[in-house]
């Protein structure tokens, strides 16, 4: 009987085999090389609009900070604006008020 196969060394030999495949496939490389000629296309403030997105969209952490920083300044702009509307109608108010 043969022995039977190691899990550990399977998971290396398939480890490796896929490295392999990948180095291998035509369609990999293109796909590659294709990237790296359009990201080289790219001008800086695109290459920086691209850098910050994958760093946002990367992280989970990241992607929770952004929407949390989005609902804060939506919150403070939504204060502001009803406080001042608050003020100028009550400033009205009180002008038509006075004699």
């Amino acid at each position: 009987h043969p022995a039977p196969p190691d899990p550990a060394v399977d998971a290396v030999g398939s480890k490796y085999r896929q490295l392999y495949e990948d180095r291998i496939n035509p369609f990999a490389a293109f796909a590659k090389r294709e990237r790296l000629r359009r990201y080289q296309e790219l001008n800086a403030a695109e290459k920086l609009m691209l850098s910050v997105s994958s760093l946002v969209l990367g992280s989970k952490r990241a992607r929770m900070g952004l929407a949390v920083y989005v609902l804060c300044l939506h919150a403070l702009t939504m204060a502001v604006l009803y406080g001042y509307s608050h003020v100028r109608t009550c400033d009205r108010t009180r002008a038509a008020m006075v004699p």
